[in-house]
């Protein structure tokens, strides 16, 4: 198990370090064009047994796009052979990827669906859709998995009073003071029942 770790630490290290430029190894001029093209790993996570590696690969948008931050996909390389397989692709933002204790699953925040808000999701190693784990009423900005993955605990921002709502309507915001200390900028959620825990399959 120690050796598989090591392995797999090698390999995130040499993950940190891939960025695929098409025109680059072509040897063609770099041109704005090319930033289409342009591919980074910005998060890599070991699994519990060292044999997987979950991340995150982002990607600029095409020019016809709307305007916005870069494409963040979900991907998962196999340690013994490099192969990486897409898990969440196409027009999304995963961040903060974590496995869960038993390695079975992985989880990331994604705003997904008719769902506005940022959410916990989680997905099956060996396939299948990938389900939300929470159903806060405000971003969920971190979040970390109880050691015995029946359940997580999370912090969401503070969601907006009736007040803050009407007048963000009318273009105007409330003085900065309400929100200048960390409990009311935060709020820390925990175990079942107020995230439902995954279930676990056969």
């Amino acid at each position: 198990m120690i050796f598989g770790v090591r392995r797999a630490s090698l390999f995130v290290a040499s993950l940190a370090l891939v960025v695929i430029v098409a025109p680059v190894a072509a040897q063609q001029p770099f041109s704005a064009a090319d930033l289409v093209e342009l591919r980074a790993v910005t998060e890599a996570v070991i699994s519990p047994d060292g044999t997987l590696v979950a991340g995150t690969v982002n990607r600029q948008r095409p020019a016809g796009d709307d305007a916005g931050a870069s494409y963040s996909e979900l991907l998962v390389w196999d340690v013994a052979t490099g192969t990486a397989r897409p898990f969440v692709s196409g027009q999304v933002a995963v961040r903060e990827v974590q496995w869960s204790p038993d390695g079975r699953r992985i989880s990331f925040l994604q705003k997904r669906g008719s769902d506005e808000r940022t959410q916990v999701w989680t997905i099956a190693v060996d396939g299948g859709e990938a389900v939300a784990l929470t159903k806060a009423a405000s971003d969920v900005i971190d979040y970390r998995w109880r050691p015995d993955g029946t359940g997580l605990a999370y912090i969401a921002e503070t969601p907006a009073t009736e007040r803050e709502k009407e007048l963000k309507k009318k273009g105007t915001t409330l003085s900065s003071t309400r929100r200048t200390s960390s409990t009311a900028t935060s709020t820390c959620r925990c175990w079942p029942p107020t995230v439902t825990a995954p279930t676990q399959s056969s």
